[in-house]
């Protein structure tokens, strides 16, 4: 769609297709502060000839995904993570940062430990053992 007004629904609203708002700007700065002025920010394009000014304005929106002359899922590696910023998408999925979010820490604080033992990894069949067999570390959760 062609110049919609500010307000309207496809302006306004997170957009998955089939249409799209292509909004005239007088300045780049002026697109930018659109595009970031928002509560989502899921995947943004930025349409160039010049691949380092493409790159130079990426690095100003504050979107999960930026798409370089494309706006196709299919042209994201499914090794990277994907997700969106603000209120657009909580956390990443995929790659390394979407396995991570299934992760916890756990940290043991033993002060008496010589100082290469005091970062020590837990040992997970000791802790589930209690303190009778050397464990006795407190774990939230599972």
């Amino acid at each position: 769609m062609l110049d919609p007004a500010a307000g309207s629904p496809i302006v306004a609203e997170e957009q998955f297709g089939p249409t799209l708002p292509v909004m005239p700007y007088d300045s780049e700065d002026e697109a930018v502060a659109a595009a970031t002025g928002t509560w989502s920010g899921l995947c943004s394009p930025v349409r160039s000839g010049d691949p380092e000014h493409a790159r130079q304005v990426a690095r100003q929106l504050r979107t999960g995904v930026t798409f370089f002359n494309n706006h196709n899922a299919a042209a994201v590696d499914e090794r990277a993570p994907f997700g969106g910023v603000n209120q657009s998408g909580v956390g990443r999925g995929l790659g390394r940062e979407g396995l991570l979010g299934f992760t916890g820490s756990h940290v043991m604080a033993m002060p008496d430990a010589p100082p290469r033992d005091r970062c020590a990894p837990a040992d997970p069949a000791a802790e589930d053992q209690g303190p009778a067999a050397g464990g006795g570390t407190a774990r939230r959760g599972r």
